[in-house]
């Protein structure tokens, strides 16, 4: 895919979903709500992918400062967070359909930001066929593929912290309009990691940054297994950010390592499908299915005992692949790309 056709899927992609979400703030049908919210996530879930493409394209040569600039979206999930839950939900009326009017004129804002986009200083070339074959030699490398795996074990847990957080911290006595601002906490500390990650990179190397984020993992699932003090659970809280920033951000800047100008976008597209499309499927089921689980039929609560229990172990499973699996590298690759 070409820089020029990536740039105006990334605006047609922006302005199309903003006319889904204005006619889905409107439905009250189970069925239309579900088609027009899978149209939704089929315009807007490729361009996760394309805007880091662009990112390296723009930044290839100092692609370990790649959070330096992740971390902005950082910082709009917290404005969001707040602004809906303690001053949408508290403050004003609680209208669901009229912050979803809001998310239409933001993509329609992100749409025509599209253009202003630059052309970037490397010369982006023309993949030789519509396959992408060129990527998929760099996809399934061991060492991505390893690499790839690892992550969708991640991407597979962390499904239980999305689905499970909101109504474990409900059940734990917080307030609703305090939820999102609560889960908030963790985005403050992944802007403080992903500041120093080209830091941390640089020092330890790939393995041992990994590592550390699958060992927040382990804490933040022992924490909320354990107990549902508040006391506790607000600093597990902040473990989310440091384990996003420690594995998510640095796979793939470890992709880009392994990518020239030709596969770029198609090594990272294919990531996306193994760690967002098909890990995140399985993790959302299997998250719900443990939370029918070990529901209590007569309070209809959750035993988060056993249900953070699951993700606690595969986040073990995930330290253990790393250990033997993973080889350390320092250094980043500066490819002429």
């Amino acid at each position: 895919m070409s820089g020029l056709i990536k740039k105006k899927y990334l605006r047609i992609a922006s302005l199309t979903s903003s006319l889904v979400m204005v006619v889905f703030s409107f439905q009250t049908n189970f069925f239309l709500v579900m088609l027009l919210y899978l149209i939704y996530s089929l315009l807007t879930t490729p361009t996760f992918s394309l805007v880091n493409t662009v990112t390296f394209h723009h930044y290839y040569d100092t692609r370990e400062k790649y959070g330096n600039i992740r971390l902005w979206g950082t910082v709009s999930w917290i404005m969001v967070g707040w602004f809906f839950s303690y001053f949408w939900l508290k403050l004003g009326n609680g209208n669901i359909s009229g912050s979803l009017i809001f998310s239409a004129i933001f993509s329609a804002l992100t749409g025509l930001y599209c253009l202003t986009i630059p052309k970037p200083k490397a010369i982006i070339a023309k993949p030789a066929s519509f396959l992408p074959i060129e990527s998929m030699k760099v996809f399934f490398k061991s060492r991505i593929l390893t690499v790839t795996i690892f992550v969708c074990i991640v991407s597979l847990l962390d499904k239980f912290y999305i689905v499970g957080i909101s109504p474990f911290l409900k059940q734990s006595g917080f307030p609703e309009y305090a939820i999102m601002p609560a889960m908030t906490l963790g985005q403050i500390s992944e802007i403080i990691i992903m500041t120093l990650l080209a830091v941390f990179i640089k020092k330890i190397g790939f393995k041992k940054v990994f590592m550390i984020g699958i060992f927040f993992e382990i804490i933040r699932y022992t924490v909320f297994s354990l107990t549902s003090n508040p006391v506790f659970i607000i600093p597990a809280l902040f473990v989310h950010g440091i384990t996003y920033a420690f594995i998510y951000v640095p796979m793939l800047i470890y992709l880009d390592t392994h990518c020239e100008k030709i596969n770029r976008a198609g090594v990272l597209q294919l990531n996306n499908i193994f760690v967002t499309g098909l890990s995140g499927f399985l993790g959302n089921v299997l998250s719900g299915f443990v939370g029918t689980l070990f529901t209590f039929p007569e309070t209809d609560k959750i035993n988060y005992f056993y249900y953070w229990a699951v993700p606690l172990v595969l986040s073990i499973i995930g330290m253990i692949y790393v250990s033997l699996s993973i080889k350390n590298v320092k250094k980043v690759i500066h490819q002429n790309t």
